[in-house]
Protein backbone atom coordinates (compact mmCIF):
# COMPACT_ATOMS: atom_id res chain seq x y z
CA UNK A 1 0.00 0.00 0.00
CA UNK A 2 1.47 3.58 -1.09
CA UNK A 3 1.93 5.85 1.63
CA UNK A 4 -0.15 8.02 -0.37
CA UNK A 5 -3.03 5.89 -0.03
CA UNK A 6 -2.55 5.01 3.64
CA UNK A 7 -2.83 8.84 4.30
CA UNK A 8 -6.26 9.14 2.71
CA UNK A 9 -7.11 5.86 4.44
CA UNK A 10 -6.32 7.79 7.44
CA UNK A 11 -7.58 10.66 6.67
CA UNK A 12 -10.94 9.15 5.62
CA UNK A 13 -11.22 6.79 9.10
CA UNK A 14 -10.54 10.67 10.81
CA UNK A 15 -13.60 12.51 8.94
CA UNK A 16 -15.96 9.28 9.89
CA UNK A 17 -14.94 10.21 13.67
CA UNK A 18 -15.35 13.64 13.00
CA UNK A 19 -18.67 13.08 11.73
CA UNK A 20 -19.48 10.85 14.90
CA UNK A 21 -18.10 13.64 17.27
CA UNK A 22 -20.35 16.45 16.02
CA UNK A 23 -23.66 14.66 16.09
CA UNK A 24 -22.33 13.39 19.21
CA UNK A 25 -22.03 17.13 20.52
CA UNK A 26 -25.08 18.45 18.76
CA UNK A 27 -27.11 15.61 20.23
CA UNK A 28 -25.77 16.65 23.48
CA UNK A 29 -26.79 20.18 22.68
CA UNK A 30 -30.21 19.17 21.59
CA UNK A 31 -31.14 17.39 24.90
CA UNK A 32 -29.95 20.24 26.65
CA UNK A 33 -32.16 22.52 25.24
CA UNK A 34 -34.99 20.30 25.03
CA UNK A 35 -34.80 19.82 29.10
CA UNK A 36 -35.12 23.60 29.62
CA UNK A 37 -37.78 24.08 26.87
CA UNK A 38 -41.53 23.72 28.48
CA UNK A 39 -42.77 20.84 26.08
CA UNK A 40 -46.25 21.62 27.86
CA UNK A 41 -47.34 23.14 24.69
CA UNK A 42 -46.31 20.71 22.38
CA UNK A 43 -47.69 17.75 24.69
CA UNK A 44 -51.22 19.91 24.68
CA UNK A 45 -50.65 20.59 20.95
CA UNK A 46 -50.34 16.79 20.41
CA UNK A 47 -52.84 15.78 22.58
CA UNK A 48 -55.56 18.40 20.81
CA UNK A 49 -54.34 16.56 17.16
CA UNK A 50 -55.05 13.27 18.80
CA UNK A 51 -58.23 13.59 19.95
CA UNK A 52 -59.27 15.54 17.06
CA UNK A 53 -58.05 12.50 15.06
CA UNK A 54 -60.23 9.71 17.17
CA UNK A 55 -63.36 11.97 16.65
CA UNK A 56 -62.80 11.80 12.75
CA UNK A 57 -62.49 8.72 13.10
CA UNK A 58 -65.55 7.71 15.21
CA UNK A 59 -67.01 10.32 12.25
CA UNK A 60 -65.70 8.37 9.39
CA UNK A 61 -66.47 4.43 11.26
CA UNK A 62 -70.24 5.64 11.75
CA UNK A 63 -70.56 6.44 7.60
CA UNK A 64 -69.00 3.45 6.97
CA UNK A 65 -71.34 1.57 9.04
CA UNK A 66 -74.68 3.20 7.56
CA UNK A 67 -73.34 2.43 4.26
CA UNK A 68 -72.27 -0.92 5.00
CA UNK A 69 -75.51 -1.34 6.39
CA UNK A 70 -77.73 0.40 3.73
CA UNK A 71 -75.70 -2.05 1.18
CA UNK A 72 -76.57 -4.75 3.18
CA UNK A 73 -80.20 -4.28 3.72
CA UNK A 74 -80.68 -3.37 -0.65
CA UNK A 75 -78.66 -6.43 -1.00
CA UNK A 76 -81.18 -8.36 1.12
CA UNK A 77 -84.26 -7.18 -0.41
CA UNK A 78 -82.68 -7.83 -4.06
CA UNK A 79 -82.43 -11.31 -2.25
CA UNK A 80 -86.16 -11.23 -1.42
CA UNK A 81 -86.86 -9.97 -5.28
CA UNK A 82 -85.23 -13.04 -6.66
CA UNK A 83 -87.09 -15.59 -4.13
CA UNK A 84 -90.18 -14.00 -5.40
CA UNK A 85 -89.55 -13.68 -9.13
CA UNK A 86 -88.03 -17.65 -8.77
CA UNK A 87 -91.01 -18.98 -6.77
CA UNK A 88 -93.59 -16.69 -9.49
CA UNK A 89 -91.37 -18.53 -12.20
CA UNK A 90 -91.38 -22.39 -11.16
CA UNK A 91 -95.67 -21.82 -10.54
CA UNK A 92 -95.89 -21.27 -14.07
CA UNK A 93 -95.59 -24.84 -14.98
CA UNK A 94 -97.19 -26.36 -12.04
CA UNK A 95 -100.10 -28.20 -12.16
CA UNK A 96 -103.74 -27.10 -11.05
CA UNK A 97 -103.57 -29.69 -8.66
CA UNK A 98 -99.82 -28.45 -7.54
CA UNK A 99 -101.26 -24.93 -7.53
CA UNK A 100 -104.34 -25.77 -5.34
CA UNK A 101 -101.83 -27.59 -2.54
CA UNK A 102 -99.76 -24.84 -2.66
CA UNK A 103 -102.81 -22.08 -2.17
CA UNK A 104 -104.06 -24.70 0.75
CA UNK A 105 -100.49 -24.43 2.37
CA UNK A 106 -99.99 -20.75 1.87
CA UNK A 107 -103.78 -20.23 3.72
CA UNK A 108 -101.71 -22.38 6.94
CA UNK A 109 -98.92 -20.30 6.52
CA UNK A 110 -100.98 -17.45 6.84
CA UNK A 111 -103.32 -18.95 9.35
CA UNK A 112 -99.88 -19.79 11.68
CA UNK A 113 -98.53 -16.45 11.21
CA UNK A 114 -101.38 -15.04 12.44
CA UNK A 115 -101.58 -17.07 15.11
CA UNK A 116 -97.92 -16.29 16.36
CA UNK A 117 -98.98 -13.13 15.95
CA UNK A 118 -101.17 -13.27 18.60
CA UNK A 119 -99.27 -15.42 21.00
CA UNK A 120 -96.95 -13.61 23.68
CA UNK A 121 -93.62 -12.91 22.71
CA UNK A 122 -91.93 -15.81 24.46
CA UNK A 123 -93.60 -17.98 22.06
CA UNK A 124 -92.25 -16.69 18.65
CA UNK A 125 -89.94 -18.30 16.57
CA UNK A 126 -86.38 -16.48 16.40
CA UNK A 127 -85.75 -14.78 13.33
CA UNK A 128 -87.78 -15.35 9.93
CA UNK A 129 -88.32 -18.73 9.65
CA UNK A 130 -89.70 -19.98 6.56
CA UNK A 131 -92.25 -23.34 6.88
CA UNK A 132 -91.52 -26.11 4.39
CA UNK A 133 -94.93 -28.04 2.35
CA UNK A 134 -96.01 -30.65 4.15
CA UNK A 135 -95.00 -34.23 2.92
CA UNK A 136 -98.34 -34.56 1.67
CA UNK A 137 -97.96 -31.48 -0.65
CA UNK A 138 -94.49 -32.50 -1.66
CA UNK A 139 -95.96 -35.67 -2.42
CA UNK A 140 -99.41 -34.09 -4.15
CA UNK A 141 -96.30 -32.16 -6.63
CA UNK A 142 -93.98 -35.11 -7.13
CA UNK A 143 -96.94 -37.25 -8.77
CA UNK A 144 -97.76 -34.88 -11.10
CA UNK A 145 -94.44 -34.46 -11.99
CA UNK A 146 -92.03 -37.64 -11.98
CA UNK A 147 -88.86 -36.18 -12.94
CA UNK A 148 -88.89 -33.56 -9.49
CA UNK A 149 -89.23 -36.91 -7.50
CA UNK A 150 -86.77 -37.24 -4.92
CA UNK A 151 -83.81 -39.65 -5.83
CA UNK A 152 -83.04 -43.09 -3.92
Amino acid sequence: MSANMADELKRFMMAGLGAAAVVTEKSINWLDELSKMDVQPVIDNLAKKGSEAYDQGKVIGQELKEKVQSAFEDCSMQMQQMDVDNVKSSMEGMSDEALDALKDHLSQVMADRKQQAEAPAQDAPMGDVRPFPSQEARDDQNEDDPSEAPES
